[in-house]
Parts: structure tokens; sequence; C-alpha cells
């Protein structure tokens, strides 16, 4: 029980940080691999070498404004940049890829679910959209359409690590599959320059766990 318990807390605060570190452009599609202290750092941020030319400064100024609220937790100032920049430039996904990003914090899956997908029909090609769609699945309790969503972004981008982190607790918490858990885990360490020691006490568990099951059952085998 005090095992469980310790999962599900870590599992929370981690998956917090997941959520929020992944970088949401206006537009893009590539990530780069996140320095060190990325990762740990809650705040979406935004890079101006992967905004298209065509963005207007006015735009910029309006989505700094956006991300600047997201940081200081004033989400209902956020939301009302971000939906006035999906009504005057609908061609953009990152405004409803934050947008569902703050739904889901203020506890609204189902408009977070539906600023997502919005944003997947606007631009397929972002791994960061089905990262966050996973995220918001997995807290509605539907672990297969997150398990589909991380894999989907994989398929855009099969380095983005944090779909790889995801996964990898999504298999060792939820649905059960520890080969696939140590899969992605070990992936994910193998994206980042440096080891995530948090990380590496649960691969170190969850082998030492697999090892047990094992015994368990040649024992039960050798029994009958």
């Amino acid at each position: 029980m005090r095992r469980a318990k310790w999962s599900v807390m870590v599992f929370s605060r981690r998956l917090i940080l997941v959520c929020v570190a992944c970088a949401v452009w206006l537009s893009g599609c590539t990530v780069s691999k996140p320095r060190p202290s990325e990762s740990q750092q809650p705040v979406a941020v935004t890079d101006s070498k992967k905004i298209k030319p065509d963005i207007s400064p006015s735009a910029k100024r309006d989505y700094d404004r956006a991300l600047a609220s997201i940081r200081a937790k004033r989400y209902d100032q956020a939301k009302r940049i971000l939906v006035k920049m999906t009504q005057a430039y609908p061609t953009l996904s990152g405004p409803y890829v934050n947008l569902g990003m703050i739904y889901h914090r203020t506890g609204r899956s189902d408009q977070a679910m539906e600023a997502l997908n919005k944003a997947i029909e606007i631009n397929p090609n972002r791994p960061d959209t089905y990262n966050q769609l996973g995220i918001v699945l997995r807290s509605a309790g539907q672990f297969k359409a997150a398990r589909d969503a991380y894999e989907r972004a994989l398929h855009v981008d099969p380095n983005y690590l944090y779909a790889h982190l995801n996964l990898g607790i999504l298999y060792d918490l939820y649905l059960r599959d520890a080969s696939k858990a140590l899969d992605h885990y070990e992936r994910y360490q193998s994206l980042l320059p440096e080891q995530d020691q948090q990380v590496s006490k649960w691969v170190v568990d969850l082998k030492r766990r697999t090892q047990k099951s094992k015994k368990t059952k040649i024992a039960k085998k050798q029994q009958l």
C-alpha cells in the first residue's frame, strides 16, 4: 500500500512537470533536445526560431503575453488572449494547444480535448499536441486512448522524449506492462544529455518487481 501511494504521488508530480514543460509554439513541428534543467521548469515556452516568418509582430506579442499569463497562473487572462488569437489567426495551432493545457489545468477535460483536437486538425505534425492530448485522456481514465495519443506523438517524432516518459508511466502504473514501461523509460533516458535520477530509480524498482514476479511464476509452476 505504501508503494502504491508513493508511486501515485510521484507520478502526479512528475506528470505535471511533463505536461507543462512541453514547448508550445505558434507553429512548427520539430523538437530540440532539452537542457538538463528544462524538463523541470513548470512554464510554457516559445522559440522564435520555430515561428513562421509570416507571423505578424502583433501576433507574436499577443502570444508572449498569453504565455506570461500561463507562467503566472493567470489562466483567465491567458484564455481571453488565446481565444482572440484563434479568431484572428485561425490557421495557427499553438493557441489551441495552450488553450487545451489551460482547460485541463482548470478541470475542463471536454473543452481541453476539443481544443487539442482542433489543434491536430490544423497541424497534425506536432508531437506536443498529441502528448498534451494523452495527458488529458490519462487524467480522464481513458488509458488506451491516452496510449494511442502518445504513440501518435512518437509517430510524428520518434525521439519526442516526453511521450516516451509518459508512455513509460502509463504502462507502469495503469496498463501494467512492465516490459513496455522499461522500454520507454530507457528510451527516454537515452534521449537526455544527463540521466534523470528519478526515472533511474523507477527503472531499478521496476526491474526488481519484474524479477520478483518471474520468480513467483516459476515457483508456482514447480508446485504444480
